[in-house]
């Protein structure tokens, strides 16, 4: 009998781990599903200079989906920007439609993960330019500028300052970390930026996609913008942190139909 039990035992104790196994290797791969794949693309890459251009469906550099272009009253170009000689380029010159650019990720920004982006402007007559940071079609986070004061960030409450004059012709680097829950941290060339705001916005744990918009800025003028990127994946430090709970989720769960 003692033999027997022992067999028994061992094959709960090997099932036991089979499962353990399996929990957490589920877990894994849904950690590592869920974050936004590293991605970083620029203007220069080759797919933005063939005969078509930049186009509608494009998907130059890595870990991108390919670009949705919407001209609205305007259009979209690679060329000389307010960012510099040659970047991606939107132009729109009256108020009824928007020129937009959107980039999907391929999931979701996760904690511990940076979006940024460099963005430039030449003068305005009107409208605004800036980017959405977008759960879908739901703006999440909005940095934007009419041309005149500080760029203006909402972040699903009211608008406030991001802490920098927003000048035509000058290049600026934005970059946005989300923390976890509805806390993230920003970046903005010449501003100190800032660190665990807390959004208003209960979509900010599901940023898939950012959406770059000029409305009615005025005839030849433009907004560039250049060096996309999504940097890093979650380290396995922090993935192990998801492993723990379910390690031992998987242990009580093993114990209990043991005690039954």
């Amino acid at each position: 009998m003692g033999t027997t039990q022992s067999i028994q035992g061992t094959t709960e104790f090997t099932s036991m781990f089979k499962n353990i196994a399996l929990i957490v290797s589920l877990g894994f791969v849904n950690a590592v599903a869920f974050a936004a794949t590293p991605a970083s693309d620029n203007s220069a890459n080759a797919v933005y200079h063939d005969g078509n251009g930049w186009a509608n469906g494009d998907n130059g550099g890595t870990g991108f989906g390919a670009w949705v272009l919407t001209d609205g009253d305007g259009g979209h170009y690679v060329g000389a920007t307010g960012l510099g000689t040659s970047t991606f380029g939107l132009f729109n010159t009256f108020n009824t439609t928007t020129t937009d650019a959107v980039r999907p990720f391929t999931g979701v920004l996760a904690a511990g993960q940076t979006f940024s982006v460099d963005l430039g402007f030449t003068a305005f007559t009107g409208g605004s330019v800036g980017l959405n940071l977008r759960s879908g079609t739901t703006d999440v986070i909005t940095l934007f500028t009419n041309g005149t004061g500080d760029w203006m960030l909402n972040d699903g409450g009211s608008n406030f300052s991001a802490g920098v004059v927003a000048t035509a012709n000058t290049p600026y680097t934005f970059s946005l970390t989300y923390n976890g829950g509805n806390s993230y941290s920003f970046t903005l060339s010449g501003s100190p930026g800032g660190s665990n705001f807390t959004s208003s916005n209960p979509a900010l744990s599901s940023i898939d996609n950012v959406r770059l918009f000029d409305f009615n800025q005025g005839a030849g003028q433009n907004f560039g913008f250049d060096n996309l990127a999504i940097v890093p994946v979650p380290e396995p430090s922090t993935l192990s942190l998801l492993a723990g709970p379910a390690i031992l989720g998987a242990w009580f769960f093993v114990r209990r139909r043991r005690v039954s």
